[in-house]
C-alpha cells in the first residue's frame, strides 16, 4: 500500500558521470527552479522493434531544486499514446535534484526499450520533469509541461 512520502536525509556521494558534450544543445528552462535541460545525445533516430535508444540528457543546476524530481523519457505514437518509457531520478536514480549544487553538469543516461510490439511508424521522444508524490510535471518557462527531443522512426524488423 502506497503512505505519504515524509522527509528523508540521505548521505550519499557524487556519483561518477562521464564527461561527454550533448550532440544537440537546447534551452529547456523549468520555471521556478534551479535547474534546465541544455542538450541531450541519442544513439540513433531510427530503431527496430525489441532494440534499445540509448539517450543522455545533459542538465545544469543553479542549486538544488526544491523537490527530488523524477525524469521521464516518454516516446509517443502519432495519436499521443505512450509507446515506451523510462521514468526515473537522474543518474540511474542515484543523484535527485534536490542534491545538485550550483555550477553542477549531471550527464544523465537512459537506455529506451522499444517493446517488441511497436508498430512500424514515426514517434515523438518527450522529456521532462514531475513531482512523485503528486504527480504533477514541472511546467517550463513556455509553460509546456515537457520538451520534444527528436522524432524516432520504428521500422519493420
Amino acid at each position: 500500500a502506497w503512505r505519504p512520502v515524509r522527509a528523508v536525509i540521505v548521505v550519499a556521494e557524487t556519483p561518477t558521470m562521464s564527461q561527454a558534450s550533448p550532440q544537440m544543445k537546447i534551452d529547456g528552462n523549468f520555471a521556478g527552479e534551479t535547474l534546465k535541460l541544455t542538450g541531450f545525445s541519442l544513439s540513433s533516430t531510427t530503431v527496430s522493434p525489441g532494440e534499445n535508444i540509448e539517450l543522455t540528457l545533459f542538465w545544469q543546476a543553479e542549486g538544488p531544486a526544491s523537490r527530488p524530481y523524477t525524469v521521464f523519457n516518454h516516446l509517443l505514437d502519432e495519436g499521443g499514446q505512450l509507446a515506451a518509457q523510462q521514468d526515473n531520478w537522474p543518474v540511474s536514480g542515484n543523484w535527485p535534484p534536490t542534491c545538485w549544487h550550483t555550477g553542477d553538469i549531471i550527464v544523465d543516461d537512459y537506455l529506451l526499450l522499444i517493446p517488441s510490439d511497436v508498430e512500424p511508424g514515426d514517434y515523438r521522444l518527450l522529456s521532462g520533469l514531475y513531482d512523485a508524490n503528486s504527480g504533477n510535471r514541472v511546467l517550463l518557462e513556455n509553460f509546456r509541461d515537457a520538451i520534444e527531443l527528436s522524432t524516432i522512426a520504428v521500422t519493420a524488423p
